[in-house]
């Protein structure tokens, strides 16, 4: 016959001790308090020996262990009804311990990744990208974000987006025949999500948009020829004259076939730069 148990009662546990060695005080039915061995300071003083509950079983054929919380914050007569409630599971085919795990991981997602949406992380990154690019991009960045990305991902937590989820954002830009503006947004994509990685946020590991160029339409390119005949160029130079819009832009069409330079040198050019006299532009 196996031993009976006698239970536990409150004041044998708190009359109880801590030793030189572990200590374990039996209640029956798989549940018992486990007592810390007694440790001592530097100095020499006890110091407070720490007193769990526990829970044996066996599940599977094989035996397993949970813990109950430590006394006196959860009592015994709260032990036991822990201890009944993971009876129940059991007899249910439910393993307490892994139904706890399970529990613990979804509770600590909820709490660590709730709110951490796509769109929150995404204008966190906006945010501090911005102050480094110029005005223009930024506005194309922004436009692009929340004309084609957000209203697709904006919502979803930024965790659970996959390759597939990104994949058919840039199939529906690329739907409309705007191929090179899939790869850049392909592009804003991947910088969110390494921006994520690289600040922790929880659970995002990997970026869902990397390589995903090779599985995009590629943009046709066209070549633009240069005018080498006279009479062609004269008439270019001609339609720059009478071109109505702004007088800046006039002037910026006039001197971009004299000077040779980039249009964002051309448009970042500063008076500071040019020596009318010497008529050279540094």
């Amino acid at each position: 016959m196996p031993k009976q148990v006698v239970p536990l009662s409150a004041r044998r546990i708190d009359t109880t001790k801590p030793s030189d060695k572990e200590q374990t005080l039996f209640d029956g039915g798989g549940l018992y308090l486990l007592i810390s061995p007694q440790k001592f300071s530097i100095e020499g003083k006890p110091l407070p020996s720490s007193r769990g509950w526990r829970f044996k079983y066996r599940f599977g054929g094989k035996p397993c262990k949970i813990s109950f919380g430590v006394y006196p914050d959860v009592g015994l007569e709260e032990a036991r009804r822990r201890r009944e409630a993971a009876r129940t599971m059991i007899a249910e085919g439910i393993n307490p311990s892994q139904e706890r795990q399970q529990r613990r991981i979804e509770e600590r997602r909820e709490l660590v990744i709730d709110g951490n949406t796509f769109e929150r992380i995404a204008r966190q990154w906006y945010s501090i990208a911005k102050p480094q690019w110029v005005a223009e991009h930024a506005r194309t960045v922004l436009s692009r974000l929340e004309r084609d990305i957000l209203p697709e991902l904006g919502h979803r937590l930024i965790a659970e987006i996959k390759t597939v989820d990104v994949l058919a954002v840039l199939r529906l830009v690329e739907e409309r025949g705007a191929f090179e503006t899939a790869h850049r947004i392909k592009s804003i994509i991947t910088q969110i999500f390494s921006f994520a990685i690289v600040t922790a946020i929880p659970e995002v590991e990997i970026n869902p948009a990397a390589g995903l160029s090779k599985a995009l339409k590629q943009p046709i390119k066209k070549s633009m020829a240069a005018i080498i005949d006279p009479i062609v160029l004269g008439r270019l130079l001609v339609d720059i004259e009478r071109y109505p819009g702004s007088l800046i832009v006039r002037c910026a069409l006039q001197l971009a076939p004299r000077l040779f330079v980039r249009p964002g040198e051309l448009r970042h050019a500063k008076w500071s730069d040019v020596d009318l006299d010497g008529a050279v532009w540094r």
